[in-house]
């Protein structure tokens, strides 16, 4: 009865792993995109879907369509400068690993426009990251000084039972501690 238990689970666990393995496989799974320009922060666009500014990383579903041709088509994309300055990727075929594409800004007037915005928002996106490195370390010290703090209180605590003596508390020791009950 016993070994025939034991055959069983063995046997569900083949199963169970050959299903996860199977499904793992097919289908599924997504592809990432990263699209830049240069310079950065232009706004992008899918079609007549705006997606954000640049740098931005976009998921697509990996099809079993997709998987059997060994690629996937992502559909036409175009980024705007501020300057109005644009360039378009058309359709395009890519294969199934992650993937980047970068936008040059073309030659054309208000290069110095889109140089500058893109000055001011990494000056704007470093001063936010310094905000909240400096809000994270005074949080970091208050939790310290909290912590030394009840250090502190503990090891007053045990200095005055230690001073007391049994009379006032029933201790023991245990691995260089004492405790008094």
């Amino acid at each position: 009865m016993r070994l025939e238990l034991m055959d069983n689970l063995k046997r569900w666990r083949i199963y169970f792993f050959l299903v996860v393995f199977i499904l793992s496989g097919c289908g599924g799974g997504s592809l990432r995109v990263s699209i830049n320009s240069n310079p950065q922060w232009a706004t992008l666009y899918q079609g007549d879907e705006k997606l954000g500014l640049t740098p931005k990383e976009i998921r697509y579903e990996i099809t079993e369509k997709d998987e059997q041709q060994g690629y996937m088509i992502i559909p036409e994309m175009r980024v705007l400068w501020l300057s109005g300055a644009e360039a378009h990727h058309s359709s395009t075929q890519i294969p199934l690993d992650d993937y980047e594409i970068t936008f040059k800004r073309p030659l054309v007037p208000g290069l110095e426009t889109d140089a500058m915005y893109e000055v001011q928002k990494d000056i704007l996106k470093a001063t936010k990251d310094n905000e909240r490195a400096i809000k994270e370390a005074k949080s970091a010290a208050e939790e310290a000084k909290s912590a030394a703090e009840d250090a502190e209180r503990a090891a007053e605590s045990t200095k005055w039972k230690m001073e007391r003596g049994p009379n006032h508390c029933s201790q023991r020791w245990s691995n260089g501690v004492l405790y008094c009950n």
